[in-house]
């Protein structure tokens, strides 16, 4: 199971983007989970902000890796992959070319793709996938 880290907006207009990762995962036989669509189910459920990250970290710590999307700047997707690293999880970022990924995840993710938009995600998550798998080859 992978993690999705992505900025979450209150009125969900980035549904089409989460849905079509989770979609794309699914697709190549990922099983992604993320807190919007899955815990909170696009806002039928709310949880406060403590109960909240204690179900995040607890899902992530269940996850192979983390992905995070960042074509926009979240605190909780700092959070999110920081915790992933602190606990030696894979982080993998992927953005939209122009969009400048932050000096400080560059700096603890595994791996960064760009994508251009959501026609190419299957390839670019297939190469995630690939990484990760030959990654976890390699070191064992």
């Amino acid at each position: 199971m992978i993690y999705l880290a992505i900025k979450y907006h209150p009125d969900n207009k980035n549904k089409d983007l989460i849905l079509s990762i989770s979609d794309t995962c699914k697709s190549i036989n990922l099983d992604c989970i993320n807190i919007m669509q899955h815990v909170e189910k696009w806002g039928d459920f709310s949880f406060d902000p403590q109960e909240l990250m204690r179900i995040s970290f607890e899902t992530i710590r269940k996850c192979q890796f983390v992905l995070i999307e960042f074509s926009e700047k979240g605190v909780g997707i700092g959070l999110e992959a920081g915790y992933a690293y602190a606990l030696n999880i894979p982080v993998y970022v992927i953005h939209p070319p122009h969009v400048e990924v932050s000096n400080t995840l560059k700096g603890i993710a595994t791996a960064i793709f760009p994508y251009e938009s959501v026609k190419t995600l299957p390839l670019v998550l297939k190469q995630i996938k690939d990484h990760f798998y030959n990654s976890f080859e390699n070191t064992y």
